[in-house]
């Protein structure tokens, strides 16, 4: 008689590793909220998770700590930025002027449209450690 493999437990339609993604994406998302809106010093796990609707369990489940979750919403946003400004880019004439045209615009548009966003990329990042800098 062999002993089968138990079946992953679901809830709610989803398995355990499509809840602890979701949970970690509702972090990230409170992160670059939290952050944007306080500043990254002012804001703390408890404040991340408040405003995510989770507990510090679920935050550590994640994340070493605080400065592990700036890092990983920091290379998002960039690579979001990458992205957006690649794409105006790509609709640009071919030539060095549009292309650096279509670029700031690209990026200066993400930014007023995005302020958590300029002010984590701008100024939060700086200075928070020798890692991150």
């Amino acid at each position: 008689m062999t002993k089968s493999t138990p079946k992953p437990r679901r809830y709610r339609g989803a398995s355990g590793d499509q809840r602890r993604a979701e949970r970690r994406q509702q972090l990230l998302d409170a992160g670059l909220s939290t952050i944007g809106e306080v500043g990254y010093q002012a804001c703390s796990v408890r404040s991340i998770c408040a405003a995510a609707g989770l507990t510090e369990r679920y935050f550590y489940e994640s994340f070493a700590n605080k400065e592990a979750l700036l890092a990983e919403v920091y290379q998002a946003q960039t690579n979001y930025l990458k992205t957006t400004m690649l794409a105006a880019f790509n609709h640009a004439e071919r030539n060095s002027q549009a292309f650096a045209h279509a670029g700031l615009h690209a990026f200066f548009d993400t930014l007023h449209q995005n302020p958590a966003v300029a002010r984590l990329l701008l100024f939060e990042i700086l200075g928070v450690s020798d890692t991150i800098d």
